[in-house]
């Protein structure tokens, strides 16, 4: 049983929660790369990152909800009480999203990533008003238990690791383009750098004839050591049907395999056949697979009848409590 809730508030959170992932299954909650989550600048703001405990002070569960995303990731001690424990962060995670559009006065969408087979979660989510989405999460795997090749790169490109701080607005402005978006920040990719389990030999960049980074494939170890993960990785759009992706890929798994690694994962969107069928291509194979459940919340100044849809978070869930003081945006 649990007996208490509260925001991040010290380094020593982020320890046990990175401890905690650590004891989950592998496919329950992505421990390994959990430090590029926790980089995020969602996480400077302690209300979006939810702790639980039981009497002695000990973890049980942890929640961060993922801004930029749009995701909310949780993580639950396995002799835990699941059932009560998800109906919390559940319940949790739609209050954040009701305060956060409140706050920014304008709807926020937020979706959780259930296992496929984890009917029981799903039924949770859809007691409390998460609808299904049309799309979902598929993740790979590939054992690393015998030699891999050495990667093939085109003509004039290198790779290597980046070159630390100096690099770092460069390779967020990669990874921008890469994904054409813009909610991931130099801050972001600097604290990432600060993370006590990253490897600056694992942080890699294919660096195109005209010294333009090109491609970036960065990778995590488990806390464990046995599981290596891809999180993330792109190619520039100029520089896309080269074979740079299998090409990093294939450098980095040669990477954590001499760390000691015997496996390694990455995930993408279902609907994202092409980058499937590149990390098959890289020797992956489908693993497991993840089903969204989405809820909206609206402000109070824009809630209408036509705003009222089966997913929208209800009103009376608004508290002057529970109204944070900043921005959902990065400034």
């Amino acid at each position: 049983m649990f007996c208490g809730r509260r925001s991040l508030q010290t380094d020593a959170d982020l320890a046990a929660i990175l401890e905690l992932a650590a004891l989950a299954d592998d496919h329950t909650v992505s421990a390994a790369a959990l430090p590029y989550q926790l980089s995020s600048w969602a996480c400077e703001d302690p209300a979006n990152v939810r702790l639980w405990t039981v009497p002695t002070g000990e973890l049980v569960a942890f929640a961060i909800f993922q801004i930029p995303f749009g995701s909310v990731y949780y993580g639950l001690h396995p002799q835990a009480d699941a059932a009560a424990l998800e109906a919390t962060i559940f319940a949790w995670a739609k209050q954040r999203a009701a305060d956060l559009a409140q706050t920014s006065d304008r709807p926020v969408g937020m979706s959780i990533w259930p296992r496929a087979e984890d009917i029981a979660s799903q039924a949770r989510l859809a007691h409390q008003g998460y609808v299904p989405l049309n799309t979902g999460k598929v993740f790979f795997q590939q054992p690393l238990t015998s030699s891999l090749p050495a990667p093939q790169l085109p003509a004039g490109f290198t790779l290597r690791p980046l070159a630390g701080e100096t690099e770092v607005e460069a390779a967020t402005d990669l990874l921008r383009a890469a994904f054409n978006i813009t909610s991931v920040t130099p801050r972001w990719r600097r604290r990432i750098l600060e993370q006590a389990h990253y490897r600056p030999d694992l942080d890699l960049v294919a660096v195109a004839p005209d010294g333009r980074l090109a491609a970036f494939c960065l990778l995590w170890l488990h806390p464990r050591g046995h599981l290596g993960q891809i999180e993330p990785m792109a190619t520039h759009p100029d520089f896309q049907r080269l074979g740079l992706g299998r090409a990093i890929i294939c450098e980095g798994l040669r990477r954590v395999q001499a760390h000691g690694a015997t496996a390694a994962v990455v995930g993408t969107s279902s609907s994202n056949h092409r980058s499937q069928a590149m990390y098959q291509a890289a020797g992956f194979r489908e693993h497991y697979r993840r089903v969204g459940y989405h809820v909206t919340a609206h402000p109070l100044s824009a809630i209408t009848p036509d705003t009222i849809t089966p997913d929208t978070i209800a009103p009376d869930t608004i508290t002057p409590d529970s109204i944070a003081p900043d921005s959902i945006a990065p400034k």
